[in-house]
């Protein structure tokens, strides 16, 4: 078996919750949104394009880059609650 170059971390929340995986994301932009009053402008004006585009990024990577892909979709989510703020 060939040796990895990176470690493989379990979460074992992530499995019987996947509500959670959509959940904090949003819920951490949202109260990132909140508490960060002066990127108010920025966010309105690129948030949800960002977010769209890491929405994007994520489905085109969902084959290749499964880790990436997932990371890509938490931010995409994280953004859209920043946005919504």
């Amino acid at each position: 078996m060939p040796a990895t170059l990176y470690r493989t971390y379990f979460i074992p929340i992530w499995k019987k919750a996947p509500f959670l995986r959509l959940f904090l994301p949003l819920a951490a932009g949202i109260a990132a949104g909140y508490y960060a009053n002066e990127l108010g402008w920025l966010m309105n004006e690129y948030g949800l394009g960002s977010a769209m585009l890491c929405a994007l990024a994520a489905w085109l990577l969902m084959k290749q880059r499964p880790l990436l892909s997932s990371l890509l979709l938490s931010l995409a989510l994280c953004l859209l609650g920043m946005a919504l703020v």
